[in-house]
C-alpha cells in the first residue's frame, strides 16, 4: 500500500514526486512541477465542479496550515477512526 499526504506533497513536491515515480518505476521530469494555466482534455466530465483552482494554477502552492473547527460530535467520531488513520499514516511516503 502506498499512502501520500498532501501536506508532504505541498511542502516538497519535487521530493515526493521523485519518490512516487521511483515507487511506480516511471521517469521523473521537472515538467511535473509546473503546468500551463487552463483546462486540459484529460480533466474529464467533473472538471467544471472540481477544478476551478487547478484551472488557474501553474504549479504547486505552498502548504498553509488549515484552521479546523470541530464540534464535540466531530471529535467523538474522529476518536473512533484514530487507529485506522494512524495505521495509514505510518505507511505514508516520508519526505527524505
Amino acid at each position: 500500500m502506498s499512502v501520500f499526504d498532501s501536506k508532504d506533497v505541498l511542502k516538497n513536491p519535487k521530493n515526493i514526486l521523485e519518490q512516487i515515480c521511483e515507487l511506480f518505476e516511471i521517469n521523473f521530469s521537472e515538467q511535473m512541477l509546473h503546468w500551463p494555466k487552463g483546462r486540459r482534455d484529460s480533466d474529464g466530465v467533473w472538471a467544471d465542479h472540481w477544478y476551478k483552482a487547478v484551472d488557474q494554477s501553474t504549479g504547486f502552492q505552498p502548504y498553509i496550515e488549515p484552521i479546523i473547527a470541530v464540534s464535540d460530535l466531530g471529535r467523538e467520531i474522529a476518536k473512533t477512526r484514530e487507529k485506522p488513520y494512524q495505521a495509514m499514516w505510518e505507511k505514508r511516503l516520508i519526505v527524505g
